[in-house]
């Protein structure tokens, strides 16, 4: 008994297989039927999904209205460990370049987040084991910019530098300013800054309430 090929009718005679278009437009039509024309047609339509958190964080005003002029930036490097309390002094790595080998934009804010680190971890005395814990009241970055002024390259040192802002104990939330300075360029290099919330753990992750300045002293 010979072994009925795929290709052949019932009768044995030969047949031509259909075309890769021809089967794919029968799969496609077997697929519209199944699941119903209109779902098909959302499977290729492209969708949008905004965050509403997102926009509302960033509903305020603009970097460009956030950011120092030229004029209200430090000169000298000594001014600018005076304006920012809070300073870090880092050597750019080769890891922190992009393809033009400059530092990658993405990278400033790593600094940032550095100097604000250090800046929590030297209000509690540098402790070695000093962490932010989600329990009771701890920050939460709502939101941050930076604006570039000259690009960072290889061999470069940096100091970020910290300062708090714009403190308000109703609204549990506080700014911060940050500014990279540039040792090879001998001027800011970037300045930024970022929203911060104090929120209570121990009531879900909720807006902390009722705080007092003293209750936020930890974190400024």
């Amino acid at each position: 008994m010979g072994v009925e090929h795929p290709c052949a009718d019932l009768d044995g005679t030969w047949k031509q297989a259909p075309a890769r278009s021809e089967r794919a437009s029968v799969g496609i039509s077997a697929m519209r039927r199944a699941v119903g024309l209109s779902a098909m047609n959302n499977l290729h339509r492209p969708r949008m999904v905004v965050r509403p958190s997102l926009t509302r964080a960033f509903s305020g005003a603009s970097a460009s209205s956030l950011r120092l002029p030229a004029s209200q930036l430090p000169k000298a490097l000594a001014a600018f460990h005076e304006a920012f309390p809070v300073h870090v002094r880092k050597p750019v790595e080769y890891r922190d370049l992009d393809v033009y080998n400059h530092v990658n934009n993405a990278c400033y804010f790593a600094y940032f987040e550095e100097a604000r680190v250090r800046g929590w971890r030297a209000k509690d005395d540098g402790a070695a084991s000093w962490s932010v814990e989600a329990k009771g009241i701890a920050p939460v970055l709502q939101d941050t910019w930076c604006n570039f002024r000259v690009p960072i390259g290889l061999y470069d040192v940096v100091h970020i530098g910290l300062r708090v802002e714009g403190v308000q104990p109703e609204r549990a939330s506080f700014e911060h300013r940050y500014c990279v300075w540039s040792e090879d360029h001998d001027q800011v290099a970037a300045q930024g800054g970022a929203t911060i919330v104090l929120c209570d753990f121990d009531r879900g992750g909720r807006r902390a309430q009722g705080l007092t300045p003293s209750a936020m002293d930890r974190w400024l």
